[in-house]
Order: structure tokens, then sequence, then C-alpha cells
């Protein structure tokens, strides 16, 4: 039997949440002065997908010039590149997992800090075959298991939970594959056993019922899961910028849900048309995924769209500590809520 709860949940809780939200829709809480538009470069991950909706649609949609920034959006090669351009200066703010953030700070003594937190639940789902399901990390010992990058959020997120269930990480094997419904190909050729996708690739195979199983890795281990990161120099010497940015981003994630709510999101597959993401091929299934993406926006409530929640970090990194995959660190060395209350605290 196909495990399908967690987007079952989504997919009938957060039509009432979505209409609750739509009637509930207003202008963001803070507005940035656009007299003077101010310059950045933001990174996704990898490639451009529709759950990037703060960057893609932010952009596209017009928001970001709204808030008085002229945002240039391009795609890094997995979340290691995006630090690294960071820290080069060639890019103000990046889109990566919380963990990435973890990692970098307490293990490499990078100097870089999640500004805001997209998705409050990992996005992360292990997806396999109904005839050779994977219900959890026991299961995959001695199976190759596909991730996105190696050392990468996927690739990280997977060892942990491992570390969670006591499995030493060497019992799995890991094959770089796209996150994507598409790597599902590859599962039906044995050629790997499951891989860490996405939930709109839970959401495709869903909607072209394909037997799949799947299960959320933020059901072993929850952390944060998607952020936006930029560097410790950048909150001090870029927090207009950055103001701007998070503007931009929340008034995206709020005309988003509207949409959501309505059932029609035909207006931001438009404003993306021009980062070509997948999921637009099939609107029906671009609605469904963004759908559960929007129920991890709105997690801890509308009114704290963006923000860094203390107690899931601090969770996160005792999880990750006890795991051995963090040296003891300050878990607020990993955030800071300083530029989100620049936006919208007044």
């Amino acid at each position: 039997m196909m495990k399908h709860s967690f987007v079952k949940f989504v997919l009938t809780t957060s039509l009432s949440l979505a209409v609750l939200t739509g009637s509930m829709a207003g202008p963001s809480l803070a507005q940035a002065p656009a007299d003077t538009p101010l310059q950045a470069t933001a990174l996704t991950p990898l490639g451009y997908l529709l759950a990037y909706t703060g960057m893609v649609y932010g952009e596209g949609g017009g928001f970001m010039k709204d808030a008085g920034l002229d945002l240039k959006v391009e795609a890094a090669q997995g979340s290691s590149q995006a630090i690294q351009l960071l820290l080069s200066g060639q890019a103000l703010v990046a889109r990566g997992a919380g963990i990435d953030v973890m990692n970098a700070v307490a293990n490499s003594n990078v100097p870089v800090v999640a500004i805001a937190t997209v998705a409050h639940i990992a996005p992360l789902q292990i997806i396999s075959a109904a005839d050779n399901p994977i219900r959890g990390p026991k299961d995959m010992v001695g199976k190759t298991i596909g991730v996105a990058s190696f050392g990468g959020a996927s690739d990280q997120t997977l060892q942990l939970i491992l570390a969670h269930d006591n499995i030493d990480a060497k019992s799995v094997k890991r094959q770089v594959v796209g996150p994507s419904a598409g790597s599902f190909g590859l599962v039906q050729e044995k050629k790997i056993d499951a891989f860490v996708g996405t939930n709109a690739a839970v959401a495709e195979l869903t909607a072209r019922n394909v037997p799949f199983v799947h299960f959320a890795t933020n059901d072993v281990v929850p952390v944060p899961g998607q952020v936006y990161i930029t560097t410790v120099e950048n909150v001090s010497k870029k927090s207009e910028e950055l103001k701007r940015f998070l503007i931009g981003a929340r008034a995206a994630f709020e005309d988003a849900e509207r949409q959501i709510a309505s059932g029609d999101i035909t207006k931001l597959l438009a404003a993306v048309k021009k980062y070509s993401v997948p999921e637009a091929s099939n609107p029906s299934s671009a609605l469904q995924g963004i759908r559960i993406e929007s129920a991890s926006w709105m997690a801890n409530g509308r009114d704290k769209l963006l923000q860094n929640n203390p107690e899931a970090w601090q969770s996160a990194t005792a999880a990750a500590v006890e795991a051995k995959m963090l040296k003891p660190t300050d878990a607020t060395k990993f955030y800071t809520n300083e530029i989100w209350n620049k936006a919208f605290v007044k």
C-alpha cells in the first residue's frame, strides 16, 4: 500500500487553510521605498523549480521591483557552490537547507547565516517503488539511494536520518540523481533503490498514478527546511538590500497563496515561464505540488511567514550534535531575525 499520508493530509487540510489565508490576504506588514532601486543577485540551490516561489515569482511577478530591488535570479550547482558565491560577493542571498548552514558554520567556521526560513518543514522525501519499498532508514541498509549532490543538503539529510537510527552511513550507497519525479525512472530500472526527492516529485508521481512509496525525512528528524542564506557581513553592510528582498519574497508568497486558495495558479505559472520550471508543463500537478509547499511556508502561522523559529534551530542542532554530524555549537550562530524584524516589525 502506498504511503501518502503526509500528502493526503496536506491536500485535504491545506484547502481549508488556503481559504482562510485567502480571506485574510492583505498587503505585507512593511513596504520598502522603491524610488531608488538597488541591485542584487539571488541563487537557487539547483536549477529553477516552482518551489523557489520567493525568488522566481518574486522577480518574475514584479514583487522585487515593487520592493525597490532589481533582482537577478541565477541557479547554483548545489549548496556548496552557492555558499562559495556568497562568500566571494557574487550574490547577495541564496536559498538552501537549514542543515547546509549548520554544517558550514559549526564544522568549517564559514561566516554565513540564515536570515529567514522559507519552508519550516524540510521538503525532502525518500521515494521508492511500491514493489521494493523503503519505509524508513533501516530499510536502506545495502541499498543505493539517489542524492542531488554529494555533500549537499539531500546527502547530509540522508546521513542525519541514518545516524538518528544508528545505521552506519557506509552501509548505504549513494548516487547523484536529480530530485524531480524523472529520477523515478532509475528506480523502475533498478539502477537505484530510492532517491531523495521533492514534494513536487511526490505530487507528480501521485498525479500519474505511479505505484510508489515515500516518507518525509522530517518525520525522522525535524530540521529547519529551506532557508535564505547570506554572509554575516551582509547582515550589517547590505541590510537594506536584504530587507527589500524579504519584503519582495513575502509579497510573492502571499500572492501565490491566494492563487492556490482559488485553485488557479495561471498567473504564477505565466510569471515564471522565463525560468522554464519543469512543473509548468502540467498545471494540475504543479498546483498540487505548490499546495504541499505552501503548507510548509505557513506551518508556523501566516504572521510568522519567513521568520526563523529559534526552537526549531535548537532542536535540530541538538539532534545533529548527538548524531556526531556537528561539533557542539550554539544554535543562535546559525540564524538571525534581524532583517526580518527590520522588514516586518514596526
